[in-house]
């Protein structure tokens, strides 16, 4: 739709025109509003979000330390019972890693 701007004796643009320019600014705005609004809400779901996976990271590392806290105990209490098997497995792992390093490094 094509409007026609009309102008006054003392070439003034009509009071229509004027007005639609008006509108035109008053909806940016109310959208410039709804954009800010609309960032500052994204920005608090981002921190919200942020937030509760470093809790999740949190909860999943205090677990992985108490099962190994508890593997250490398990190791202890086996070596404890014990102590002369403990070192003869020792000794074989030990001499398995020496014969398989001595391959490699030919």
């Amino acid at each position: 739709m094509t409007q026609t701007h009309t102008h006054n004796y003392d070439g003034k643009q009509s009071n229509s025109f004027k007005d639609g320019v008006c509108k035109v600014a008053a909806g940016l705005d109310i959208a410039k509003g709804d954009l800010s609004m609309l960032a500052t809400d994204t920005a608090g779901a981002a921190k919200a979000g942020i937030a509760e996976a470093g809790k999740a990271v949190k909860r999943t590392v205090d677990h992985g330390r108490q099962s190994a806290a508890q593997a250490i105990d398990g190791v202890t209490a086996r070596i404890s019972e014990n102590p002369l098997t403990s070192v003869a497995i020792a000794a074989g792992i030990g001499l398995a890693i020496g014969c398989l390093m001595k391959r490699t490094s030919r």
